[in-house]
Parts: C-alpha cells; structure tokens; sequence
C-alpha cells in the first residue's frame, strides 16, 4: 500500500474525500508492511475468516474511527485485483465490488454523524474472491450450511455449493434491476466459475422475514424481493432490522425518531410485541 494505490482504489469506488483525506493521514503513521502474512492468508479459504480475526487483534487497541482497519483492507484489494486479472474479471467488476467500502463508510456516518468504519470480519469474502457485486445484488459462492427440505426430500444438503445472495444498502430495491443481477450472476459464474456448480440461489436476510408484509404496502419493492425466494424459515431477534432501518439498535424504542412508513410500522410493531428478524430462502439457479 502506497499513496498513489490509496488514492487510486479510493478514487475508483468513489470513497468520500473527507474519508480519503482522512485515510491518507492515517496511511502516513502506519507500518502497513507488518501485515503482508495476513494479507496473504485472506486470499486463502482455508485461512480467510482467522485472517481476518487476526487482523483486528492488532489494529483494534489502535484503532482511529475505524480507519486503520478500513486501511488494511483498502491495502488487501491490492492482492484482489491481481487476483481479479489472473482470473480474467474486468475492472468494472473489481470496482463495484470494492465499492462495499464508501458503503460501510456512508454507513457509518449515518449510524454515528462522522465518516468512520464499523470494524468487522464481513469484508474478507470481497478480498477473497467469493463475493461479487453484479449491478444492484452481490453474489457470494457458498458451501450451504444446513441441509434443506421441500415436501420431505432434501433438495440442499449441507456443503452443496449454491450462490448466496446479498443486498447492498446502497439505492432502492428495485425489481427489475435484481432480476437482471441474477441474470448477470448466471452468466457470470458459468464464464469464470464453471466448476463450481450451484443448482440454488440462496437467502438469508431481514429481508426475507414474510412478518414485514404486515408493515409494507402491497408492491412495495421488498415484498417483490420476498416472492422470488421459498422461504423456508424465520428467525427472531430485532436487533438487525433495527440496525439496517435505523443505523443503531437500541433496546429502549423510545429513542428512535421513525419518519418513513416502514419505520413508523416497525416501532408500532415492535411495542406491541411482535417480534421480527429475518428468513432464510432459496430459488432454482
């Protein structure tokens, strides 16, 4: 990691430039060359996510809104895009996917009033190259984790390789536009992942949780997104939805100012004491 790569990668995923000031400043007073081990594991399934836990072990007492982590990331992409390129995927593509990074920074702020970055593992799955963003969805090749049954066959065992779908807070849920990613997702992994063989996309999200159809108006773009999954199981917990509505979850549903429609229903929801959380989903690839 250098200054013209900083500026570069920063430039290319269209990073703030109060955030990108920020992480010069912070580039200048840190020893990247240390973590040249981690880096390298992180392109590595096998060592990807103790990569990553590694990683914050060391930066976390040294932390400075987050940006020393964001850094070291910013500085693995470096690894990505060689690996990019050895794969034949164009910079479009490496480009939106790094593109996650201004996410979490607008993220941040929206949550805390300052640029800054939550510090988290999720991001290990951009620098290995198992997640890819493909117009408005990304798409992660993923070993499922539980085994799945439809009308008592198991149609997804646990281990099958299957595509997992994730959706980025960055614009509407548009429907048109996620059919299409999933078009472009087909086409894509067929070209540079042929072996790999996913028979099902797959979900698991806030988003797929059928209790928001009590608190969305038919044909609202979520409910679109539901009705293209069998969703097969919910979980409960708010604190998730909270946080991807609100920026924060906080026990007290007092503290929240709710303007939207949707989060006016959830608080009113919520304090009646109806639970929420999130489903699990799957469709043919």
């Amino acid at each position: 990691m250098n200054e013209p790569y900083l500026k570069d990668i920063c430039k290319n995923i269209g990073m703030y430039e109060e955030a990108t000031e920020d992480l010069l400043r912070v580039l200048k007073t840190y020893d990247m060359s240390r973590y040249e081990d981690v880096f390298q594991k992180m392109l590595d399934r096998a060592t990807m996510y103790e990569a990553a836990e590694e990683l914050h072990e060391k930066v976390e007492p040294e932390e400075d809104g987050g940006y020393r982590c964001l850094l070291l990331y910013l500085a693995a992409t470096g690894y990505t895009h060689e690996r990019y390129r050895e794969l034949g995927i164009g910079d479009d593509v490496f480009y939106n996917t790094m593109d996650a990074f201004r996410e979490y920074v607008n993220t941040y702020k929206e949550a805390n009033g300052t640029y800054g970055f939550a510090v988290t593992t999720w991001p290990v799955r951009h620098i290995n190259c198992v997640l890819f963003q493909l117009g408005r969805l990304g798409f992660e090749l993923y070993e499922y984790d539980e085994d799945v049954y439809e009308d008592g066959t198991c149609i997804i065992r646990k281990g099958d390789p299957t595509v997992s779908v994730h959706i980025p807070a960055n614009g509407k849920l548009d429907h048109d536009l996620v059919v299409k990613a999933y078009a472009d997702a087909r086409a894509f992994f067929k070209k540079f992942f042929p072996a790999f063989g996913p028979r099902y996309f797959v979900c698991g999200s806030w988003l797929l949780d059928t209790r928001l159809r009590e608190l969305l108006p038919e044909g609202a773009n979520i409910l679109k997104f539901q009705s293209d999954f069998k969703i097969y199981k919910l979980y409960e917990g708010a604190a998730d939805p909270l946080t991807r509505v609100f920026g924060h979850a906080y026990d007290d549903l007092d503290r929240y100012t709710p303007r939207t429609t949707l989060e006016k229903n959830m608080i009113a929801y919520l304090k009646a004491g109806k639970p929420l959380g999130g489903g699990r989903g799957y469709f043919r690839y």
